[in-house]
């Protein structure tokens, strides 16, 4: 049992426990609107379950474009940093890093939204995780770029969809997104991806935003082959609120061996979010 009571992530790095400080980092080389905007990229569906990922065939490409849309969602995002070391084992030589020799930032986001629609189809409720490594951009587009590392979502039919198109999404049904609300404007997200691979656990107060809405885009890419996948969410209507995440992995596992530690906090960014709608362009073309 750790910090989270009735969750428990054994793998062979072992059960890990809740850092209690909250590290500084001083976001040299790092600029507001990338601290910003990680938040805004999307992406919700389903197929290829978590524990069949690794073993799965990734289907032969069909069609290298489709658009997804997006209704009432929340986030929770946050920027940890991590060397450039264990960055480059995720990065490919061909694209850049963002950040400096300090540290490199590595982005963290769980979306649910309402309402997920892919090409005009009926619509459905849906959750998407989202981890990956700052980027440069490689097309001078968004007001952040990653490079994922891993995607999982609830949706069947978006795992497909992005899978057909060259990213390793995995169908977790039972990706837990759960805000027990204090008051009004306060309570605590829950977030269970031990079923995912790397599979993780993440606990954070939150505070309901205030702010106004700001416009801002996120690209996240990925390369497979000679094939360059880019997954592009411009959000009109973002708001931002305040969040104090941990994450929780076994120290063992691939996420655990890239961070170096069993937990995460995020000193760079740390926030949940809402927004009304955004529509997701996801495109697939020789790099």
């Amino acid at each position: 049992m750790n910090a989270f009571g009735k969750y428990s992530v054994v793998d062979g790095g072992g059960t890990p426990s809740v850092a209690q400080s909250r590290s500084k980092w001083a976001g040299r080389g790092i600029s507001l609107v990338m601290v910003s905007a990680v938040l805004l990229v999307t992406g919700l569906g389903n197929i290829v379950h978590a524990d069949q990922a690794t073993a799965a065939t990734t289907p032969q490409p069909r069609a290298s474009t489709f658009g997804v849309q997006f209704g009432d969602c929340s986030e929770l995002a946050g920027i940890t940093t991590i060397t450039v070391a264990k960055a480059r084992t995720v990065v490919p030589a061909s694209f850049i890093l963002a950040g400096d020799s300090t540290g490199v930032p590595f982005v963290v986001r769980v979306a649910h939204c309402g309402a997920v629609s892919i090409d005009g189809g009926a619509s459905e409720a849906g959750t998407v995780a989202q981890l990956g490594v700052s980027i440069v951009s490689p097309d001078q587009t968004g007001n952040i770029n990653n490079y994922t590392a891993w995607y999982y979502t609830t949706s069947a039919r978006l795992a497909l969809k992005l899978r057909l198109v060259g990213v390793p999404a995995q169908w977790v049904p039972t990706l837990g997104y759960d805000l027990v609300l204090n008051s009004a404007n306060t309570g605590t997200l829950a977030v269970d991806v031990t079923a995912g691979q790397p599979r993780f656990l993440v606990e954070a107060p939150v505070v309901e935003p205030a702010s106004p809405a700001v416009a801002f885009q996120a690209n996240w890419w990925i390369q497979s082959g000679t094939q360059r996948t880019k997954m592009s969410t411009p959000i009109p209507d973002l708001r931002f609120g305040r969040a104090t995440t941990t994450l929780a992995t076994p120290r063992g596992g691939q996420l655990g061996r890239l961070l170096e530690s069993s937990t995460a906090t995020f000193a760079v960014l740390d926030s949940y979010n809402r927004f009304a709608a955004a529509h997701m362009t996801v495109a697939r073309k020789r790099s």
